[in-house]
């Protein structure tokens, strides 16, 4: 609970030093000895924080590992619901933490085709996903971008003019 309680302060801290930063995490649910009161104490950690992005796993053993050596007491079906409701807490603060950059203009690294024909992957500063659509070749221009859309995984946007370098 003490670290807990310290990295909740750090992550104030910085966001009061730099409000635009973008924090990310990895959690692993369902560890050995994993108990309701622990994971509730993971789902609050992760609302005090409002990560922009996490990372969640289910817990396997990997033989080598500390871990293995523990007995894996956390039924399947718990750490299937458990991963399920963080995934799902995530979506939900990762949508409110990207509504921030709507109508905003951001620097974008374009690093290549997006999953549709006529769209360009790129990411901002911060590590986060923006879809642009283009008939022209993007990849590797930095360039300003305002965005028109969010979800909670992507930040949609449309070049700004002149805006390649």
């Amino acid at each position: 609970r003490r670290r807990r309680t310290l990295f909740a302060a750090d992550a104030r801290q910085l966001r009061a030093l730099i409000p635009d930063i973008s924090l990310s995490t990895d959690i692993i649910i369902g560890f050995p000895g994993e108990t309701e009161e622990d994971f509730q104490q993971t789902a609050s950690l992760m609302r005090e924080v409002a990560y922009d992005n996490a990372y969640i796993f289910k817990y396997s053993p990997r033989p080598g590992t500390d871990a293995a050596a523990n007995e894996d007491d956390v039924p399947k079906e718990v750490k299937e619901a458990r991963n399920q409701a963080l995934l799902a807490l995530q979506d939900e603060i990762a949508l409110k933490r990207f509504r921030r950059f709507e109508g905003q203009t951001v620097e974008v690294l374009m690093e290549g085709l997006g999953r549709r024909e006529g769209q360009w992957f790129g990411r901002t500063r911060g590590n986060h996903g923006v879809i642009v659509e283009s008939k022209e070749r993007l990849t590797g221009q930095t360039m300003r971008v305002r965005i028109t859309n969010v979800t909670a995984k992507k930040l949609f946007g449309e070049r700004c003019p002149s805006s390649s370098r």
